[in-house]
């Protein structure tokens, strides 16, 4: 443009908009160059500035987060979950949720049990931890619902039990569950694990609970200075003011405040799913009161995803009624008390009479080495001969002996076990099954195990579930199950997979498979059944576990056995004993009699001995006095009937001629009197009412001792053991309240005595009864029989049928004028020739004058005369040699 010489300056207008509410500083320069018509050009520059200040608030809010290591919590990593591998475990801490133990996930096979429905998931507990073998306490105190505790306790003591028993009670002290830990280290263990109310939150140093430290920083960023009038964090749902942890709530510009001191918060790595965010609001007012804010979150972002493979295995058994496995009880082993059995099962084991094991009589033999071989007949009949069974079985196999016609079985049953090739027997047995004898379930007849009688029985079909469970957090494909089975010590190994149609398992599946098993419950051995199941995850990562079940079967078993024995004092079976020689010798120095309190007229001895009854004779209680020639008092004894009476001469002498005397105990009077000559003597000798029983060594009653052994071969306790005897004439109870453990016996001893002078047959039974804690009774006996068969030695044990009936018609004429001549020595060799011509027409004019000079060889309480005659008998033709006894008591002869 073109401006004239003093023309009015030209005015240029520019428009524009600038913040007037931020501080800020304006600068303008302006410059203007003219070109003149001539000459050279000119310049001006004119500069116009200016400056804006505001009293502004500004605010700005700051985060910080890391944990007890000073790691940024937004690079935090989850810890190792499984706590030991072997090693032992020192300290833990669970979280109490409340709940049931229906929430429990771990793969311990320990107990969970909830009492009185259980905890409430609302209300305080009080927790009780303590050592399950010991006791020791461990924890205890009052704990809310999401508290934390830790075991032990700051009170007590470490390192952890094998097994930490904790009890949850409300706040009147009942208790509402009870669980166990196993902290050895030896069962799997892992954060996270879920016992009843209690999760696991730690163990040693590995935590998923980590501490954080949160410190919030406030700056004045504005223009103005400030007063921080708010600040607060809310972290999920919950809202908290930290102003008053706020180092100076006054800022001038450009200042800074933090809390003190940091905020601490415990934060769950292991179970964070989501990110957690932390948000921090700020308020302040500047002097003109014209208030700022600020607000900023910071995010921990969720811990990637693990991938723990864990697989839990669990048993369940039930039988065919639905009951329990561990709560089927074992028959009682007795088949009676007395009663009729009508059906028995047997198991063919194969064995001899040996492997008998029965408290029966047993009836058991073996033939051409017994049925040892895998394949046998066996053919079994009963008492009328019908036949029972007739079937062919192998080893373990089991067969049924039944009754005809829903009738008893009888009184026993025999069986024949034969060789299938060829038919010979190899076994024959007897088993008594009228009630009358012990019959127990697992009693062993040779080849023969009795399996059950009537409606009991040993053998029970159980059924079992083997759950699998996915307790990780991936899924997973199982790869083994593995079954083994142990009964009695003999194991047995299955594997089980082809159980399962789908072997996959996702996050918290289950899976079941399914077997029946026949199991003997007359066995005293637990039973065990261990399942170990293995599987992988998509990440090749392999886990596994092994659950184990114990059946613990406890027959109601009574079985007692008794058996009997006697000897003599030095150690003879008491059928071995023999009888003594009869004939006393001359010079005697001891005598024993048994006092009888009989007259003279039943006194049976060769002496004439002088016996005179007075008053009525002995009584039952009396006073015995004997002297010898001397007048020397041998005996003076009050005495009972069956009671000794002992003359012992002394030392060095015989006893020679004694003089006895019985009177009456209470008045002194003489009853009785004899005399004994002890230079002839025979045992069994009586004089009036004295019996001799022993001269010197010679003795017909021998000492004996009956030993009755009691043993518990069952396999529980029996109590109020009796022991009943029997010998007639009598039975008595010669012990009771007799306690037996297994195993136990007990050796009853009782002395009697034994006269083997006599034939005779004693016979002794015993009965033991006893009540194991079931209170079914069970028994036993037994039977020992002593027979004595005196020798040709001894005296005959019967008299001559008939005595002479009448004396003879005529008393001899005259005696011979001459003693007879000696008989032969020995009978003739051969009869005579010729019988004589005449028979003897007069009998013997006189009887002997003397008795004989041998002691009597008759029945025990007579007296017999022996004679040998060399001649022939009257109307015989047979040599007399030919006669060898003829005995006639003593009080027939004329």
């Amino acid at each position: 443009k073109t401006l004239e010489v003093g023309e009015p300056p030209i005015q240029i207008v520019e428009t524009e908009v600038i913040d007037i509410c931020i501080n800020a500083e304006f600068k303008t320069t302006l410059s203007a160059k003219a070109d003149p018509e001539e000459g050279d050009p000119c310049f001006d520059e004119d500069m116009y500035d200016f400056s804006i200040v505001v009293k502004e608030c500004r605010v700005q809010a700051d985060i910080t987060c890391v944990d007890s290591e000073g790691t940024d919590c937004r690079m935090l990593s989850v810890p190792e979950k499984q706590c030991s591998e072997g090693d032992d475990i020192d300290v833990i801490s669970f979280e109490y949720t409340g709940s049931g133990c229906d929430r429990s996930k771990n793969i311990q096979d320990e107990l969970c049990e909830d009492f009185n429905r259980g905890p409430s998931e609302d209300d305080a507990a009080v927790i009780d931890c303590s050592d399950k073998e010991s006791g020791k306490e461990f924890f205890s105190g009052e704990v809310s619902i999401g508290e934390v505790i830790t075991v032990p306790s700051s009170t007590s003591s470490g390192p952890l039990p094998e097994v930490l028993v904790c009890d949850v009670k409300d706040s009147n002290g009942e208790l509402k569950q009870r669980v166990s830990i196993d902290t050895s280290g030896s069962e799997g263990l892992f954060l996270e694990d879920i016992f009843g109310s209690l999760e696991m939150k730690s163990c040693d140093e590995k935590s998923c609970l980590i501490s954080l430290f949160y410190t919030y920083t406030i700056r004045n960023i504005g223009s103005t200075p400030m007063e921080v009038t708010q600040l607060e964090r809310t972290r999920e749902d919950n809202t908290e003011s930290f102003l008053s942890r706020l180092s100076d709530v006054t800022l001038n510009v450009g200042q800074t405040a933090s809390i003190v001191p940091p905020e601490q918060d415990q934060y769950d790595i292991c179970v964070e799913e989501e990110a957690q965010t932390t948000t921090l609001e700020v308020e302040a007012n500047p002097p003109a009161d014209i208030p700022c804010f600020d607000k900023l979150d910071y995010i921990i972002p969720p811990p990637p995803p693990d991938s723990i493979c864990k697989v839990r295995a669990d048993i369940f058994c039930e039988d065919e009624n639905g009951r329990e496995c561990q709560e089927i009880n074992s028959p009682s082993l007795q088949c009676n008390d007395g009663d009729d059995i009508t059906s028995l099962s047997f198991t063919y084991l194969g064995g001899d009479c040996g492997s008998s094991s029965n408290t029966q009589d047993d009836e058991c033999r073996d033939f051409i080495g017994g049925p040892s071989f895998e394949e046998s007949r066996i053919i079994c009949i009963n008492e009328d001969m019908e036949q029972l069974v007739n079937i062919v079985v192998r080893v373990g196999d089991m067969f049924t002996v039944p009754n005809l016609g829903n009738t008893p079985l009888g009184g026993s049953i025999m069986c024949d076990i034969l060789n299938v090739d060829d038919g010979e027997k190899r076994q024959s047995l007897k088993v008594d099954t009228s009630g009358q004898e012990a019959l127990s379930l697992k009693d062993v007849y040779g080849s023969l195990e009795l399996k059950s009688c009537d409606e009991k029985t040993c053998l029970v079909r159980l059924n079992f579930s083997y759950i699998l469970a996915n307790v990780g957090s991936t899924d997973m494909a199982i790869t083994q199950l593995e079954r083994q089975l142990e009964i009695a010590g003999v194991p047995r190994v299955d594997d089980l997979i082809n159980l399962f149609e789908d072997t996959t398992l996702a996050v918290d599946g289950r899976t079941v498979a399914m077997e029946s098993i026949t199991v003997d419950f007359c066995v005293d051995d637990e039973i065990e059944i261990v399942v170990l199941v293995k599987a992988d995850s998509p990440s090749g990562i392999e886990c596994e576990d092994e659950e184990e079940y114990l059946i613990g079967p406890n027959p109601e078993e009574c079985r007692i056995s008794v058996e009997m024995a006697c000897i003599d004092d030095e150690n003879r079976d008491c059928n071995d004993i023999p009888a003594p020689s009869f004939n006393c010798d001359e010079n005697l120095n001891i005598l024993i009699f048994t006092y009888t309190g009989e007259n003279c007229r039943e006194s049976f001895n060769t002496q004439n001995c002088e016996c005179e009854d007075s008053s009525g004779g002995p009584i039952t209680e009396a006073i015995v006095q004997c002297k010898d020639v001397d007048g020397t008092i041998l005996t003076e004894s009050s005495v009972e009937v069956g009671n000794r009476v002992v003359l012992e001469s002394a030392a060095g002498q015989s006893l020679g001629l004694l003089f006895c005397v019985v009177l009456d105990s209470a008045d002194k009077t003489i009853v009785q009197t004899f005399d004994i000559d002890t230079s002839a003597l025979s045992l069994r000798n009586s004089f009036g009412s004295l019996s001799l029983e022993r001269c010197d060594d010679k003795n017909c009653l021998v000492p004996i001792t009956y030993t009755y052994t009691i043993e518990n071969i069952g396999i529980n306790p029996i109590e109020d053991i009796e022991l009943i005897r029997t010998r007639d004439p009598s039975t008595d109870v010669i012990l009771g309240n007799l306690d037996l453990n297994v195993g136990e016996g007990k050796d009853e001893v009782e002395s009697d005595e034994l006269d083997v002078c006599v034939s005779n047959k004693i016979v002794t039974e015993v009965r033991v009864e006893g009540n194991p804690p079931s209170n079914i009774p069970c028994f036993d006996d037994d039977e020992y029989e002593i027979e004595i068969v005196v020798g040709p030695t001894s005296p005959p044990t019967e008299a001559p049928t008939e005595p002479p009936t009448e004396p003879p018609t005529e008393p001899p004429t005259e005696p011979p004028t001459e003693p007879p001549t000696e008989p032969p020595t020995d009978p003739p060799t051969d009869p005579p020739t010729e019988p004589p011509t005449d028979p003897p027409t007069e009998p013997p004019t006189e009887p002997p004058t003397d008795p004989p000079s041998t002691s009597p060889t008759g029945d025990f309480d007579k007296c017999f005369v022996e004679l040998d005659i060399a001649c022939t008998p009257s109307g015989e033709s047979t040599d007399c040699g030919s006669i060898v006894v003829t005995r006639t008591r003593c009080e027939d002869r004329p």
